[in-house]
């Protein structure tokens, strides 16, 4: 009886931990929930500045249209759309389409169309890597805190399918997106991404106008700044539709 209560008192701590972690996880998705529920729409085109599209194409093929084209149109409805529109190498124009599960490639130009279900949860949330955070994150990423300041709070993301994860760095006051790291499969890192110059709208929505792109080597792969930023306006359904 004695060794059953030892052993109970023994564990406590770990059980402790595990329960102020559980907790932990909690408290920061209802923070983004909080702050980043009232997004409803995005949209605005981003103007690359600088990119090195043959080692972007090495780290995400589909990089290569988005960097190829000066300009790019997006448009993001909450909470797992998102339409990329632009014209790589100032040719034919085309279309990346995500809508929940499944994505598409689209040149009307040529008559192409190509759409697949996603293999994996971490290639669906792309809108991260426009400084922007939505339901489609927080409900399937396991979210960990690994360091609060006054300056910075760092999370790590793990996909609830196990697949590549991320860490991002946010700003505690608005929860805005300051840095963000993808990681291959192998968890090594893959690529960074760093905003700057931030748009801040009337409903307390925080995103930035600026987006860089670096290697793991620390190497500037590219730069991009978005114009012409709405938040909350009406988008058409038909945006997100590959028919």
């Amino acid at each position: 009886m004695v060794n059953i209560y030892y052993d109970k008192m023994r564990n406590l701590p770990v059980l402790a931990f595990i329960l102020a972690t559980i907790l932990f996880a909690e408290s920061i998705t209802n923070e983004l929930v909080k702050k980043w529920s009232s997004l409803q729409t995005f949209s605005a085109t981003l103007e690359i500045t600088k990119a090195k599209t043959s080692k972007l194409t090495e780290i995400d093929p589909d990089y290569k249209y988005l960097f190829n084209a000066r300009k790019t149109k997006i448009y993001f409805s909450a909470p797992h759309s998102l339409r990329l529109e632009g014209t790589p190498y100032g040719m034919l124009k085309v279309i990346y389409i995500i809508n929940g599960e499944k994505y598409a490639v689209i040149v009307p130009g040529i008559g192409y169309k190509k759409e697949e279900n996603f293999k994996s949860i971490d290639r669906r949330t792309l809108s991260v890597d426009f400084g922007i955070i939505s339901a489609d994150f927080w409900d399937n990423y396991s979210l960990k805190v690994l360091k609060r300041s006054k300056t910075v709070l760092e999370i790590e993301a793990i996909p609830k399918d196990n697949t590549r994860k991320r860490v991002i760095w946010l700003n505690p006051d608005d929860l805005s997106l300051q840095k963000s790291i993808k990681y291959n499969s192998l968890g090594k890192i893959n690529v960074i991404y760093t905003f700057e110059n931030y748009y801040k709208h009337s409903s307390g929505i925080v995103v930035p106008r600026k987006i860089k792109m670096w290697s793991p080597q620390g190497e500037l792969l590219a730069e991009g700044e978005f114009k012409n930023i709405k938040i909350n306006t009406r988008l058409a359904p038909s945006l997100f539709s590959s028919k």
